[in-house]
């Protein structure tokens, strides 16, 4: 658990059972009767990882199950990767990665969901790029205003808590406040858009895929403001029929319009799934690790 502002900032790892089979979620003078069957929720990698794919190399146990609670009280659930040969005298970039909405939920699993955060971690990757991963959760009711609140209110307080996470992290272990990434797919390619405009000087390049059109409905002033000199690589997939294609064209459009000079690669034929092409491209991956805002 840890809490902003407190003492109790250790990171022990949060564990959740349910036993009953009712449950009263109370929001203000609101309350919703949940009702649960009572049986362990429990994460099928089958499920989300193709036939023949390895997940042995690195599993759940790889990453660290924490638990943040904000200076505003807010909760967010988050996965940490440590490399294994982490020394406290060193410098290590981090990766801030933002899950899909498959991913949404109180379990700190599902956020783990797909081989990008399994990969990056693995054996190969870490001894070619060695980094810090964070990967937070965005909760059960940060999806959709359960209180009332606009959707786009609940996520810019879960990317607020998230951006204190990292400030937390950074007070913890060896990171290089130079070379931090974003970067998400789908719905985390929006929270990747909402990380940069919420803190446009904390890093140091972002890779949204197939992300929302935040940045459309800026000004092209405020756009060249928080963009224009920073590095981003945009992708999506030419056939997506769940995120339009044109949202990523638009934000290429805008950003040039404002002095950026984005990177973009659309996938011929490609659905929904673009990330998994782009989280396995060399050139990508090699290309976010140069980047630093020392440049």
């Amino acid at each position: 658990m840890f809490i902003s502002g407190s003492e109790f900032n250790n990171g022990v790892e949060a564990t959740y059972e349910q036993e009953d089979d009712e449950v009263i979620l109370q929001i203000g003078d609101e309350e919703i009767l949940l009702i649960y069957d009572g049986e362990r929720l429990e994460f099928d990698e089958e499920e989300y990882y193709p036939e023949g794919y390895d997940i042995s190399a690195v599993g759940i146990d790889a990453y660290e199950a924490r638990v943040f609670i904000s200076s505003q009280g807010d909760t967010i659930r988050y996965r940490l990767f440590i490399p294994n040969d982490y020394k406290e005298d060193g410098l290590y970039p981090l990766v801030l990665f933002h899950h899909g909405a498959g991913g949404v939920g109180n379990d700190n699993i599902r956020n783990l969901e797909g081989p990008a955060p399994r990969e990056w971690a693995g054996p190969e990757r870490q001894a070619e790029n060695p980094c810090i991963i964070v990967v937070p959760q965005i909760p059960a009711n940060g999806k959709r205003a359960l209180s009332g609140r606009p959707r786009t209110d609940i996520m810019r307080v879960n990317i607020q808590t998230i951006h204190e996470i990292l400030d937390a992290l950074e007070e913890e272990y060896a990171i290089d406040k130079n070379r931090e990434y974003v970067t998400g797919l789908s719905m985390g390619g929006e929270c990747t858009w909402m990380s940069m405009i919420e803190r446009p000087d904390r890093f140091a390049a972002a890779a949204p895929i197939c992300g929302g059109d935040w940045i459309i409905g800026m000004s092209a002033e405020e756009r060249g403001k928080k963009f224009a000199q920073l590095p981003i690589w945009i992708f999506h997939g030419e056939a997506d029929d769940v995120v339009s294609v044109d949202v990523s064209r638009e934000a290429v459009k805008a950003l040039k319009s404002s002095g950026g000079n984005p990177r973009y690669t659309e996938y011929p034929g490609v659905g929904h799934d673009s990330w998994t092409r782009a989280y396995r491209e060399t050139e990508f991956i090699d290309w976010l690790f140069a980047q630093s805002r020392q440049h």
